[in-house]
């Protein structure tokens, strides 16, 4: 069969990249993570 495989994932990660700066690498991605890192590059 199929190897299964997730685009959404990679997708979301990198409009999250693009509008905040943040790469992120693993999963799960949820709101804290990303707050988090949106206040580590503001503080940059």
């Amino acid at each position: 069969g199929e190897p299964p495989y997730s685009v959404p994932a990679p997708a979301l990660a990198n409009a999250i990249y693009n509008a905040i700066g943040v790469r992120f690498t693993e999963l799960p991605i949820n709101i804290r993570s990303v707050l988090d890192g949106k206040n580590r590059v503001s503080k940059a």
